[in-house]
């Protein structure tokens, strides 16, 4: 591993040469290097190859950051710890001169699992502050990857991570919400997103890149002031009906999936809060005459919260968009008050427009917060994680396309009245065509050529003995057929016909073949690689 490692890290650098070398800028080239493990090395994706590990949101981040005039090296290495990173930065990070590093490490390959999860938590938390500090010691801006899903987890493990994540955002440093980005809502990947039950699968690793801030290095760069506690809260902005009501409007820099949105707000009458314009249509969240609370989904579905909320005092509001699982949920003083049913992606948040209520304060998060981060919010905490923009309220009287102050560490922000941002709304509609086009050429590229009944897949399902004590079973789960080793370890086969199979796993050729009795009877499953085969008997 130590000789592969360096053999990736000298090729990285090379790539970072000649990315350095082909922008001409008459400015110092601007570098962001990632230390991590597997999931940073873009375990286990396909950009344009199957599994050729070129579509992790490392690697996303890199394309995208190019335009921006960054160069980005992978240092990341799988199975990588706290202890080891810690090992290895004066000798392979510090000597490249990057301005930025992106930390992104793991709870699970520290050991929660299957070590006192109380003393593995103090020593990651320990020596993930040792890594920042070094890092600062050594000027080089340090980012955090929160800690992210794991399948394998159990509710306390979810816990574990949820408190290590909530400690880090509100740290003197900025981080990325990779949890916020792919969780299902209990520390686990969402149905479609993880290749196994340790990683995500290419559009899981699609989701983790949409949650980084796209202008977050420029500003960090920039040295833009950074906000580590909320700043005070001297006033509020008046929004009213009619006439003379007013919007504010945020277009979000690239793709948006996953998002929060958070007011302290007081509501004063019926009508508008929030609209979320996505490709053609809109979604709103309106107060009711009741005082309950009602979401309109982009397809027109309403749902009306159970309990009126308070009106006529101050309240926290957030709306919490769940991509992956396709959820929106609305809390109220960090209590949920509704569900829906929702997959969007927002092309123009607008707050206000047809109701009356004075604001103090206003975050967008580029990620689902989950319950605890809510509270946060409500009990007045200043949770930085995917932060997007932060703004707040002095009774200021704002002009029309007026910028607001942002105290995020983003080039983002809330503009005053504004209608006119066409060019920002094409723009952005050619950044998701783009990558829709990727993901049906990646479909056609990655569909099996060959399906089988799910009746034929039937009979294969089993155990299957190696040897005495050591068994091998057979699964289906829809039309996929899975492997299952002794440890537990789940591998998906994919058809080569209709009896022999291709275990999906990176780097390594295996294939699965299933022998029949002369009645038909499925009797053996057999392994194939380069060193020959192995036979297992079925036995159920």
């Amino acid at each position: 591993m130590p000789n592969l490692r360096k053999l990736s890290i000298l090729l990285s650098i090379v790539m970072l040469i000649l990315v350095s070398t082909s922008v001409s800028s008459p400015v110092k080239e601007k570098r962001i290097a990632v230390v991590g493990s597997s999931v940073a090395t873009g375990w286990v994706t396909t950009y344009h190859n199957e599994m050729d590990m070129r579509g992790g949101w490392a690697r996303w981040m890199s394309r995208a950051m190019l335009d921006r005039e960054w160069a980005t090296i992978n240092l990341s290495s799988p199975g990588d710890t706290t202890e080891r990173v810690l090992d290895r930065l004066d000798e392979e990070l510090f000597p490249l001169g990057v301005d930025v590093v992106i930390i992104s490490l793991s709870l699970e390959n520290e050991g929660i699992r299957k070590e006192n999860p109380d003393a593995v938590f103090n020593k990651y938390m320990k020596n993930l502050k040792l890594i920042v500090d070094k890092c600062k010691t050594n000027d080089v801006i340090p980012v955090i990857g929160l800690c992210y899903a794991n399948n394998q987890f159990e509710k306390k493990h979810y816990e574990y991570i949820k408190k290590a994540n909530g400690i880090i955002s509100e740290w003197d440093v900025e981080s990325i919400d990779l949890l916020g980005a792919l969780n299902n809502g209990n520390g686990k990947f969402p149905k479609g997103y993880n290749f196994d039950g340790d990683h995500p699968n290419t559009l899981g690793h699609l989701e983790m890149y949409h949650a980084i801030v796209p202008t977050l290095f420029d500003a960090l760069l920039e040295k833009k002031n950074p906000q580590t506690h909320k700043p005070k809260l001297n006033g509020f902005h008046r929004f009213v009906e009619g006439e003379h009501s007013s919007t504010l409007s945020f277009i979000p820099d690239g793709i948006m999936h996953s998002f929060t949105i958070s007011l302290n707000i007081n509501m004063k009458s019926a009508g508008n809060l929030v609209t979320v314009r996505t490709d053609g249509k809109s979604a709103v969240l309106e107060l009711m005459q009741d005082n309950k609370l009602v979401y309109t989904s982009p397809d027109g579905k309403k749902y009306t919260s159970e309990k009126p909320v308070i009106i006529k005092d101050w309240a926290s509001l957030s709306i919490v968009n769940r991509y992956a699982t396709g959820d929106l949920l609305v809390y109220s003083n960090g209590k949920q008050l509704l569900k829906a049913s929702v997959k969007m992606s927002p092309f123009n948040i607008i707050i206000g427009g047809k109701s009356a209520f004075d604001l103090k304060e206003i975050f967008i998060h580029r990620s689902a917060l989950n319950a605890n981060d809510v509270g946060m919010i409500n009990l007045g905490g200043f949770p930085r994680s995917s932060l997007e923009v932060y703004s707040n309220f002095t009774g200021t009287q704002f002009k029309a396309g007026e910028k607001l102050v942002n105290f995020a560490m983003s080039k983002s922000a809330l503009i005053f009245n504004s209608d006119d941002r066409a060019d920002e709304i094409a723009a952005l509609k050619k950044k998701h065509q783009a990558i829709e086009e990727w993901k049906n050429e990646r479909e056609q590229k990655t569909k099996p050529t060959l399906k089988l009944d799910n009746s034929v897949l039937d009979s294969y399902t089993g155990d299957y003995e190696l040897q005495k004590g050591v068994i091998f079973k057979i699964s289906r789960e829809e039309s996929v057929l899975y492997l299952s080793d002794p440890r537990g370890m789940k591998v998906e086969l994919v058809p080569l016909t209709d009896t022999r199979f291709k275990a999906k796993i990176p780097g390594v050729k295996i294939e699965i073949s299933f022998e029949k009795s002369k009645d038909g009877k499925i009797i053996n499953l057999v392994m194939h690689d380069s060193q020959g085969e192995m036979k297992a008997k079925k036995v159920k």
